[in-house]
């Protein structure tokens, strides 16, 4: 329909007439009852909205038959455009979103030791805009906040992204992924561009990982450690496509900037002490990795191999080669001096004559075959490889993983299995090698207008390899729950969903520290009435903890109940809504009582705007000790638009 346009429906039950209650009939719009509104006639019925809004209109006739059987016409849809903005008349296409979030708090008895959370007000605006004009493409991404403060790494994002065609350029902050060993999951704060033609790609980024911090000021000549800046430099070359076969190699080299810091935040030196607060770290890691892909991405294997140099503390700068021949007892093929530019090396280095140990290799396999999904994945990472670049890895440890998930029966039956093995130790360094494994098996049946049932059995073993060992636990879960979508009756349409879970996490080992039970149930239970536009949301859990290794043990109990209810006012565009939320928690531990009361809207004022705003009251109560009560009050506000 377009906008300002009148919304005409119009239906005929000619055919089924004379088989239907008088006046038994009702229309539905967006699952609301407007029949008043309507013009029946038997047997058409006409419904007109004058110029709707724009936006998306559902329909549907229910009426009762002669036999008292209830029955239900389909749903029909209609769109309304919407009506052409600023945005529409530029010459090129616009698309993205603006966020606006706030919360402004008020604690009473903010002293207490009670409270653990956020006393100041924060803000944030987020802005993702994206701009498309023939072989022209503009992105950009902004976010702001209230948090954003000297004292610690950067909150704040500005980004700008341009792509023409064999050229993509990222400016500010960008975060670009060159594989698992080499760069990921770092936020660079520079420039990063890809040149790339058919099956040729090469990519590069330069810019810095972390920016310098001072310390802290705790006494005359004393000082907190600081922060070094960290620059960052990557290359990646790339060949064939991700459709097929492909190929990359590629380096990052990252090195603190001692300049970037002032000595006094990571030396301490008095005429009687010298202390390092904090070092400066250099870094180089070279890699490759290879991927294949076949039957139209449902089998994809890779690997990717990857050796660093690393060094701990370059304070004292590049060692000389007879410096570091007489350190070593032997004589070496380089000179330190003329590798500066690469690493930086002196007796911190980790190790100094590169061996296993820098390597980190994976090897990966995704499969999707005859309605199974198998995942596998081996890795290793060496005891002395570091790659400042990259995410979170642990070292001196090999994984195992593998997963498959099935769909059988037209999807009616599901089956998730996995298992998960770490041992670390690889250098043989440590007196013990420790192994984690964990291994899963979940189930779901989900027959066509019947009950579902779900099943699970989580288990994760932790021990070393002494005969007499130090570390064997194992904890175990087992969980199995049914559920329902009561869609016959008549007045509304009902989801319950009834959960149990039965754990056991037990000490094996000689010091015996723990040996927990703990059983938990919860029900959830989604409500929303045919007639009336309210939809309610309830739950509760209850879980009980026992663990008969403490002396002197009892019971800890842990009770959660919430309730939401939502109500839709002119057509949709308010949407009032009411949550509350009690937890409670007793035992051997402080009795604690906790409750929210929330009260707020969602308002549409345009097609394309959002406006959410709503009060909070959180009270505590501890009812072994008065004076860690405290309540707080929150008023939350969130505005979002569309382009």
């Amino acid at each position: 329909v377009d906008p300002g346009q009148d919304l005409i429906f119009g239906v005929s039950f000619y055919n089924i007439e004379n088989n239907l209650q008088p006046g038994s009939i009702k229309l539905f719009q967006n699952s609301r009852d407007v029949t008043v509104r309507a013009t029946l006639s038997p047997p058409i019925l006409v419904y007109t909205i004058p110029q709707p809004r724009a936006g998306y209109y559902n329909f549907q006739i229910k009426a009762l038959a002669i036999d008292g059987k209830l029955i239900e016409s389909p749903v029909w849809s209609y769109s309304v455009a919407s009506r052409p903005t600023f945005i529409d008349d530029l010459p090129f296409e616009v698309n993205g979103n603006a966020v606006f979030n706030s919360n402004v708090r008020s604690i009473s008895d903010s002293e207490s030791s009670g409270y653990r959370g956020l006393e100041d007000n924060d803000a944030s605006f987020r802005l993702n805009l994206q701009a498309r004009q023939e072989w022209f493409l503009f992105r950009s991404r902004f976010f702001l906040s209230s948090y954003e403060s000297s004292s610690r790494q950067s909150i704040n994002r500005y980004s700008l992204g341009f792509s023409v065609p064999y050229f993509d350029l990222d400016l500010i902050d960008s975060t670009p992924n060159y594989g698992t060993y080499l760069l990921s999951s770092k936020n660079i704060r520079g420039i990063s561009g890809r040149l790339h033609y058919h099956k040729f790609s090469l990519k590069s980024a330069y810019g810095q990982i972390n920016r310098s911090i001072d310390g802290k000021t705790i006494a005359d000549d004393l000082y907190t450690a600081g922060t070094f800046q960290r620059q960052t430099l990557a290359s990646k070359l790339e060949l064939g496509s991700q459709e097929s076969f492909l190929f990359g190699i590629g380096f990052v080299k990252s090195k603190d900037q001692m300049s970037s810091l002032d000595e006094k935040y990571y030396i301490t030196e008095t005429d009687t002490t010298y202390a390092v607060l904090v070092t400066p770290k250099d870094n180089f890691v070279v890699g490759s990795d290879l991927r294949l892909a076949l039957d139209r991405q449902r089998f994809v294997a890779g690997a990717e191999i990857a050796a660093s140099l690393y060094n701990s503390n370059i304070i004292d700068g590049v060692i000389s080669k007879d410096s570091l021949e007489t350190f070593l007892d032997t004589s070496l093929p380089f000179d330190p001096e003329a590798l500066e530019s690469i690493i930086i090396i002196n007796k911190n280095m980790e190790p100094i004559i590169p061996n296993r140990a820098n390597l980190a290799y994976r090897f990966y396999l995704n499969w999707f075959i005859a309605g199974n999904f198998l995942n596998v994945t081996y890795s290793e990472v060496g005891a002395s490889f570091r790659s400042l670049a990259a995410g979170f890895l642990q070292n001196d440890a090999r994984i195992f993983s593998i997963s498959d998930n099935v769909s059988l029966l037209k999807n009616q039956l599901i089956l998730d299995a996995g298992l998960n093995i770490i041992r670390d130790n690889l250098s043989e360094q440590k007196l013990t090698t420790t192994t984690n494994t964990n291994w899963y098996l979940q189930s779901m049946i989900r027959p066509h207008h019947l009950p579902y049932l779900r099943m699970g059995y989580n288990q994760n073993t932790f021990a070393d390899d002494l005969e007499m060992g130090v570390i064997d636990q194992k904890m175990g879960t087992f969980n199995v729950g049914t559920g329902y979508n009561f869609s016959q009756i008549p007045f509304s349409v009902t989801t319950l969903d009834l959960g149990l879970a039965f754990s056991n996490d037990k000490d094996n080992s000689a010091n015996q520290t723990f040996d927990l039970k703990r059983n938990s149930f919860q029900i959830n239970i989604y409500n929303a009435l045919r007639e009336i536009p309210l939809t309610t949301r309830f739950s509760f859990s209850n879980a009980v903890h026992k663990d008969s290794a403490l002396f002197g043990y009892d019971s800890r109990y842990y009770r959660s109940f919430s309730l939401r209810n939502d109500y839709e006012l002119f057509d949709r565009t308010v949407r009032p809504y009411l949550n509350l939320r009690l937890n409670t928690f007793s035992g051997d531990q402080d009795s604690q009582f906790t409750t929210n009361y929330e009260l707020g809207t969602f308002y549409n004022p345009f097609p394309k705007t959002t406006i959410n705003t709503g009060l909070e009251l959180m009270n505590y109560r501890n009812n072994d000790l008065d004076d860690l009560d405290y309540s707080k009050f929150t008023w939350k506000l969130n505005i979002a638009q569309r382009f």
